[in-house]
């Protein structure tokens, strides 16, 4: 601390030393890229260091000038500068307004920036600059100034790095040199000028020094400056002819990005605490009012986790993850996901701690499996007893009260309506479930042998068949954990475990660029299907619009930038008809001219009308939980006529034609319609199985084996050849690289987005929810859920719908 404070007295000291119109003169166009761009060079905005706001103060002769400044307001590639200039003789503020951006590649920059004074705003001046950093050693800039007038300044400038082979000895040593061609001060006439020649370092990080010669003007300038995580302190002077001390430029800079510091306290070995609670989902839904788009804090996306991993395993800073009493939602395949992503990060040497109050099974099952130690509230419990479907049958309720269900399936294994036209669970549900639950069994026990073994007393499947474990004593005696403990013991139990002395809750952040060459990336579309498909728009996470879905797809396609395709599913079906255009939109993206490859990503599940968009695909990826395949179509009639006798309601039809009147849930459908129907459903089943036998590049008949509304999980199914390989977001990027052909980094861009709406997350935790829903029965939910599919899709008599409920 004293080391510091002393080197800010050294900069306090040094602003009592260059004119307003002379301090740009000795930054080096080439290397400079800080907040000073907007005025120097445009064009360095786009190498995006220049982002906050800066305050720039001058000193005369010894004396503070309050009406002499500079305030930079710059945001990603577009500024707005502000100079006042406090002389009463003359209206001299100025304003600037610049962007800069790269082009043709990551490495090339073109910017321009508009000069005005006050309200002269029509005889303003533009300037434009240019940057090339095609090398991390060398970087090259040219600028142009008062473009509109015949005599113009223009400067050149280079700047090399010596050591930049190493990027923690790239800003060891910089030497540039910048020419000028502008009015001299002696006779005024426009001619290249000799050059100004500078060397910066930075001896140690955080600490930048910089001097400049001016040949044409024999004077030496310098810059000092103090780096904190998220401030810059510095200033600029020079000497004039006489070696006296010029007008100093002391300056502050305020950023988000993170910079190294000798004060940062990053630098410092620790732990990352995580508190992770919430949903996890592969988007988040949410409401549109206006301009805005509003979501629930508690969702998290998956995307989100698995980019924040990443950003922990690539700080060198941070030695592990300590998981302190999560609370979070997902589907078993996301627990597979995270668990794909956590061993990753412990590849790299790292550490996972996991505490927790109480567990879920599946929550432990992650745990077990990834944790190097596991702390349980000495009174928690660990709720592992395996996996199981129960569902409720309302046929003799609903015939009761005089509601009469025609179910259509296309197979006895497309069960979705099952519920409200039998009184008991059928063969063929009870072994779709059986094989389905035996998949997802597996993948427990698997999970859990995988981190534990070495440790557990019992095998996997007779200690969860011995559970729930509601004494913590007995899963600490079965070896299910290592310690337990009271929450006000861990912190120290930890530090003495693993040889830490420090938590952090800080994320680590987006760092200024050192390296000055940026490597080339191309871009993968990723478009998230999530939620019931319906005909129309879509709304983010809940529902999966054909027309919003398939325009997205159209969009990515005929973007000459985008490589490849990732359509991310999370879906258990919808509408056959939306489904349908879809995959017709997928199917394009296999020929003509936009042809590239598209990847199906599934996430919890990809069933029925879910697994219909996603069989076009180039390739097929699953968790080996994802529930998938339900290949078949179903379709409902409800009939209240006699409900409508016992409370005594009664319906007259007057109709012109002989079916007018077809769908008429105020009677019992005739034979005559309820064969059409079937005809229907038949005709659409056999239209799916062929778009999967086309996709999948298998015969109708080996699909139809493996359809008939079965569902699998994604293991089952990548046996069956429904599925290409296992794997999450991830892994389906790597996999699009090999397609694509891309040998270099990849940027992932959301097309599903709209990135004109302004979003907004709200915290619903305090929020009173209304208790309709809230209070019902798990029963009645059912109920009701069945009947808003029949809302949602009464109108087009079929459907593709897989409405499996796992209790884990």
């Amino acid at each position: 601390m004293k080391k510091g404070l002393f080197l800010i007295c050294i900069l306090m000291l040094g602003s009592i030393l260059l004119a307003q119109a002379e301090h740009l003169r000795y930054l080096p166009v080439a290397e400079t890229d800080d907040f000073w761009s907007p005025l120097l060079n445009p064009a360095a905005m786009g190498f995006e260091n220049s982002n906050g706001l800066a305050f720039v103060g001058e000193d005369r002769d010894g004396e503070y000038t309050k009406n002499y400044y500079t305030l930079f307001f710059n945001m990603e590639n577009l500024s707005y500068v502000f100079e006042r200039d406090g002389r009463e003789a003359y209206a001299n503020d100025h304003h600037t307004l610049a962007l800069g951006e790269s082009i043709f590649s990551p490495n090339f920059y073109i910017g321009a920036k508009y000069d005005w004074k006050n309200k002269y705003f029509n005889d303003g001046k533009w300037g434009i600059g240019g940057l090339w950093r095609p090398v991390n050693y060398l970087s090259m800039a040219a600028t142009a100034y008062d473009l509109a007038n015949d005599d113009k300044d223009y400067r050149l400038g280079m700047s090399v790095r010596p050591f930049a082979y190493d990027e923690k000895l790239s800003r060891k040593l910089c030497i540039s040199a910048d020419m000028m061609y502008e009015a001299s001060e002696e006779d005024a006439e426009y001619d290249w000028q000799k050059p100004v020649v500078s060397v910066s370092t930075e001896p140690v990080a955080g600490l930048f020094l910089s001097g400049s010669y001016d040949l044409e003007m024999e004077r030496i300038g310098a810059n000092i400056s103090v780096s904190l995580p998220h401030t810059r302190l510095g200033n600029i002077f020079s000497f004039n002819e006489d070696d006296k001390y010029e007008t100093g430029k002391m300056y502050v800079h305020f950023t988000d990005y993170n910079q190294e510091s000798i004060f940062n306290p990053a630098s410092t070995d620790r732990f990352y605490t995580w508190e992770l609670k919430g949903q996890i989902t592969e988007q988040k839904s949410g409401y549109k009012i206006g301009p805005f788009s509003i979501s629930d804090k508690k969702q998290l996306t998956m995307f989100s986790i698995l980019e924040k991993i990443e950003k922990l395993k690539n700080d060198d800073h941070i030695k592990g993850i300590y998981f302190k009493n999560p609370s979070y939602t997902c589907s078993f395949a996301a627990r597979q996901e995270l668990q794909a992503a956590l061993l990753d990060f412990k590849s790299a040497g790292k550490k996972i701690i996991y505490y927790a109050e109480n567990m879920s099974g599946s929550e432990y099952c992650l745990a077990a499996s990834v944790a190097d130690a596991i702390y349980l509230h000495r009174n928690g419990t660990i709720d592992l007893r395996g996996v199981s479907v129960s569902m409720p049958y309302f046929k003799t309720l609903l015939d009761t009260i005089g509601i009469e269900i025609t179910n259509f399936q296309s197979h006895e294994y497309k069960t979705a309506f099952n519920s409200l036209s039998y009184d008991h669970m059928t063969d063929a549900e009870r072994e779709t479930y059986d094989l389905l639950l035996d998949g997802i069994y597996t993948d427990m026990i698997a999970m859990i042998a995988s981190g534990r073994i070495d440790k557990l007393k019992l095998p996997v499947k007779e200690l969860i068949d011995n559970g729930p474990y509601l004494n913590a004593d007995r899963a600490y005696d079965e070896g299910m954990i290592d310690y337990l403990v009271y929450e006000d013991e861990l912190d120290d139990l930890i530090k003495d475990e693993f040889s830490i002395k420090k938590f952090s809750k800080s994320v680590p952040e987006e760092s200024l660029q050192v390296n000055w060459t940026e490597e080339s990336e191309e871009k993968i579309a990723v478009i998230y299907a999530v939620g019931s498909i319906n005909m129309g728009k879509g709304k983010p996470g809940m529902i999966i619009g054909s027309k919003t879905t398939s325009d997205a797809i159209r969009k990515a396609r005929e973007d000459k930038s985008v490589k490849g395709i990732i359509l991310r599913v999370d879906s258990g079906g919808g509408s056959a008809f939306a489904s349908d255009v879809i995959n017709r939109e997928i199917e394009l993206c296999k020929e003509g001219k936009n042809k590239k490859p598209v990847i199906a990503s599934m996430a919890g599940a990809a069933a029925s009308g879910g697994y219909y968009i996603s069989c076009n695909a180039d390739m097929i990826m699953a968790q080996s939980s994802t529930i998938t395949g339900s290949i078949g179509v179903i379709g409902m009639w409800p009939s209240f006529e006699r409900l409508y006798q016992k409370i005594y309601i009664n319906w007259s039809t007057v109709k012109k034609g002989e079916n007018a009147d077809f769908g008429n849930t105020s009677r019992s459908p005739k034979k005559s319609e309820i064969d059409l129907v079937k005809n229907f459903i038949d005709k659409t089943y056999n239209d799916f199985i062929i778009k999967v036998a086309q996709g999948r590049n298998m015969s109708k008949e080996d699909i139809h084996k493996i359809a008939m509304g079965r569902v699998w999980t994604g293991k089952q199914a990548l046996e069956r050849g429904l599925v290409d390989k296992l794997g999450g977001l991830t892994e389906a990027v790597e996999e699009m690289k090999l397609l694509a052909g891309i040998t270099c980094d990849v940027e992932l861009v959301d097309y599903s987005s709209d990135d004109s709406k302004l979003g907004i997350t709200i915290d619903t935790s305090n929020l009173t929810l209304s208790p309709v829903s809230a209070e019902l029965p798990a029963e009645m939910q059912t109920l009701l859920t069945w009947w808003d599919y029949y809302q949602q899709f009464k109108d087009e008599k079929a459907a593709m719908i897989n409405p499996v409920q796992i209790n884990e």
